[in-house]
């Protein structure tokens, strides 16, 4: 048996994208930036690309611009700012619970002279609008809140937090809507944020390809030069078939959407239902969530618990993989006020639209065995 509950992390590619990156794997390799009908049909398929995407977040199409990665998209939206910025304002607000790509970001800007605000959450991991206005200052020049978190699933009030943009229009608004753009609505015409990174592989697209939302008039310097690539925003040679695969993940998004939600919202409700029988609390709110995140703070060693679960097939994780390579306790579990004890019972299972009800099945009953079994184990 193998099951895997990782997808928060790395989604496997629709097999539809799969298929629409092959020519430009195998046949159209050809630079964009030259002259050639080769190049003429590379800028075309970047082109509509570029479209497809814009149109999954109701955006012009001159205002997606490739990356590498959502980390990337975060990283240039910050000090991209920071340096369109340097010498008039200085003062980044974040949330406490932002991705890494965030929450380092701020602070590396911290250490070359910006002033960092992080503004608290409640214990459901869930910013107030009101704090983070009362967090704003003249020398503000950017708010940056996700709009879902990767490692608990909670949903920002995206709304309110938009509705700031009007009280502070001379005020820049980022979110990473990286995790929140699989299974959630962004209408960028109805919600003024001004720059979003979101990622391919998020949506069952290839990895190695993002992108950062820019709204049209916003200033923001480069954070890669040598290149005209991207109107000369983001240097480098594009990979069309990462580019092409996100494009055609973007559109089966556009109509899967709700199908997808629906399914991982019943399959979630499975996972909770087993883990209230064996007394197990959720992280976060469930109310707003995303539907395909099980974040729960369990009784037992979670990396044991792991390790139990990986031996029978089941692929899981404690949280942020950024965590478990730089050894670090989660800053998000840490803001929501969960000690670090009880941090050490995290466990992530993160589903895919791959999963079945009876996939679930074998999961809790995996699970209820191997944490029984642990809380044997327990010292009286």
């Amino acid at each position: 048996m193998s099951l895997y509950f990782n997808n928060a992390f790395s989604k496997r590619p629709h097999q539809d994208v799969i298929q629409s990156m092959l020519p430009f794997i195998t046949q159209e390799y050809e630079n964009p930036l030259t002259e050639s009908e080769g190049a003429e049909r590379a800028r075309a398929a970047i082109d509509i690309a570029r479209k497809q995407i814009a149109t999954l977040i109701h955006a012009k199409n001159s205002e997606i611009f490739f990356v590498s990665s959502g980390t990337e998209a975060n990283n240039w939206a910050l000090k991209g700012l920071a340096q369109a910025w340097a010498g008039k304002k200085d003062h980044i607000v974040i949330s406490a619970v932002e991705h890494f790509s965030v929450y380092q970001t701020a602070q590396f800007l911290n250490r070359h002279g910006c002033k960092v605000t992080v503004v608290p959450v409640d214990g459901e991991g869930v910013v107030n609008a009101d704090d983070i206005a009362n967090a704003i200052l003249p020398s503000t020049f950017v708010v940056s809140v996700q709009s879902a978190s990767d490692e608990v699933g909670v949903i920002q009030n995206i709304e309110s937090l938009s509705k700031l943009k009007h009280r502070f229009p001379e005020v820049v608004f980022h979110t990473d809507a990286i995790q929140f753009i699989c299974y959630e609505d962004l209408d960028l015409q109805l919600i003024p944020f001004d720059l979003v990174g979101i990622s391919s592989n998020a949506i069952y697209g290839p990895s190695g390809v993002a992108a950062l939302f820019m709204r049209e008039g916003t200033r923001i310097i480069p954070l890669i030069h040598g290149g005209m690539q991207e109107d000369g925003m983001r240097a480098g040679l594009q990979s069309i078939a990462n580019i092409v695969g996100f494009g055609k993940a973007a559109e089966i998004n556009k109509t899967s959407k709700q199908k997808w939600k629906q399914q991982l919202s019943a399959i979630q409700n499975q996972f909770f239902k087993c883990f209230d029988e064996l007394e197990v609390p959720i992280t976060g709110s469930r109310k707003s969530r995303l539907c395909d995140n099980v974040h729960v703070l369990i009784d037992v060693d979670g990396e044991a618990l792991l390790s139990l679960l990986l031996a029978e097939g089941i692929r899981a994780s404690t949280g942020s993989t950024c965590y478990e390579y730089a050894q670090k306790e989660s800053h998000v579990l840490k803001a929501m006020g969960i000690d670090v004890d009880a941090a050490r019972g995290a466990v992530l299972l993160t589903p895919g639209i791959d999963v079945s009800a009876q996939d679930v099945d074998q999961a809790c009953e995996i699970l209820r065995a191997n944490i029984q079994h642990l809380r044997k184990l327990k010292p009286a």
